[in-house]
């Protein structure tokens, strides 16, 4: 199934909505499956645009204060300027700025 490793970097800052999509995907249920993963599309475009979910992750992670600026060890760096900027609106349109981290 295309949907089930896609989650993989999203579970460590938004568990619950990434134990669904691996429970959906564990019993089966494609569909349910599908429709969170088409749910988190916007994410999953920001992985594909920045060639991979370390720097989108990273910025996550700073934009929702769930880490100090800077989280990646030198010489990684997070998103800057308009980039930050689409990620942090992206987060806020799919509603995870509120999701606390279990």
């Amino acid at each position: 199934m295309r949907v089930a490793m896609r989650g993989i970097p999203l579970s460590g800052l938004y568990p619950q909505a990434a134990l669904a999509l691996t429970r959906a995907a564990q019993t089966g249920d494609v569909q349910q499956a599908e429709a969170l993963s088409v749910a988190l599309e916007p994410i999953w475009a920001l992985y594909r645009e920045y060639g991979g979910s370390l720097r989108v992750a990273a910025t996550i992670a700073e934009v929702t204060g769930k880490v100090s600026q800077p989280c990646l060890p030198q010489p990684l760096k997070t998103l800057q300027g308009n980039d930050r900027k689409r990620v942090a609106q992206v987060v806020e349109q799919l509603g995870l700025a509120s999701e606390v981290k279990s």
